[in-house]
């Protein structure tokens, strides 16, 4: 339905509209008098009305085409959708699958994250896939045992070698994980730190809630959150 609906808005865009979007139907914020006011709402109004029966009936057009019903839009869906035709956006999201693949955009992802302002969310992402995989071949967070967190240090640097390799960014010099970052995520040991945990618990919280009301834009991908210095970013991969 929500295609349908894409559809319908886009040949509206393509003809009658002149490459408009669908007249919302409220005012922009102004100063008037009372009927100035009213009158300008009313031909708001009728505009938004007429712009949605243009739409309906490429609707319309478009599902007979297809052999669907001609009803399968309810009036009340599409007046919502062509209300907030304006905010419409498609996000593509990535499985695990695909972004461990061989085809993965995970490498462009991340180089961007390295290039901001702010790059530790890139640098963060790095170690966590190598301390993911450091865990899959050795059972534990690197740092994870006392008497092994200096010993762990090395071990972890060849994981995150074999990660930038993986990324194509291993020709970059100096390497955008420096020492120091290898060896304060081994201090870290793999802790769950309780304010940490209460920040990503309530983006956690947002997402499901989100998803469940369907309702504002949900984070696209991966998201990093470095609680040193409070900055966080979504990986788009």
């Amino acid at each position: 339905v929500f295609w349908l609906m894409a559809a319908g808005l886009a040949a509206h865009v393509a003809g009658e509209g002149r490459g408009l979007l669908p007249c919302i139907g409220t005012l922009p914020d102004m100063t008037a008098d009372t009927a100035t006011y009213v009158s300008l709402r009313e031909i708001y109004s009728r505009q938004a009305h007429a712009d949605m029966l243009a739409v309906q009936a490429h609707v319309t057009a478009l599902a007979a085409l297809e052999s669907l019903p001609g009803d399968l839009v309810p009036l009340g869906r599409l007046k919502l959708f062509c209300k907030n035709a304006h905010h419409l956006g498609v996000h593509t999201y990535t499985t695990l699958a695909a972004e461990y693949g061989l085809d993965s955009q995970a490498g462009a992802a991340v180089a961007r994250a390295l290039a901001a302002d702010d790059p530790s969310c890139g640098v963060l992402y790095i170690l966590l896939r190598a301390a993911q995989a450091f865990r899959g071949e050795r059972g534990h967070w690197p740092g994870a045992r006392d008497l092994e967190v200096q010993t762990d240090v090395p071990v972890l640097k060849t994981f995150v070698s074999k990660e930038l390799r993986t990324l194509s960014l291993n020709g970059e010099k100096p390497s955008p994980v420096s020492d120091d970052w290898i060896a304060e995520f081994c201090r870290w040991g793999g802790a769950e730190v309780h304010n940490i945990d209460s920040v990503m618990g309530g983006v956690a919280a947002q997402e499901a809630i989100k998803a469940v009301t369907r309702q504002y834009v949900p984070l696209n991908n991966t998201f990093i959150f470095n609680g040193a210095n409070g900055v966080a970013a979504a990986l788009e991969i």
